[in-house]
């Protein structure tokens, strides 16, 4: 079965979601302007570094979540030991390098 990837916005609106936050809520918790925030879960701007730092930190989300790569396995993040989680983003198996 394919499953849609998932893209910066949706995980940043999941984040902000999994821990109860409003955009407001986020925006205020990290200094970004609510527009900007908005702007980045619609997918009209990108956030940098710093910014997705800010969220991950914020949220508890960890930063490499925001970045993973959807494949037809499950989803892998860029980790020392990958981590390869269901579209909840539980970990179901570890892959050593």
């Amino acid at each position: 079965m394919n499953t849609p990837a998932w893209t910066f916005q949706d995980r940043l609106r999941k984040a902000r979601e999994h821990v109860g936050m409003t955009q407001s809520e986020l925006a205020e918790a990290t200094g970004v302007s609510l527009n900007s925030l908005n702007r980045y879960e619609k997918g009209q701007r990108s956030p940098g570094e710093d910014i997705v730092k800010s969220i991950s930190d914020a949220t508890g989300v960890p930063f490499e979540w925001f970045y993973q790569v959807d494949t037809a396995e499950g989803v892998r993040v860029a980790l020392p030991k990958r981590l390869v989680l269901n579209l909840e983003g539980e970990v179901y198996r570890v892959v050593q390098e």
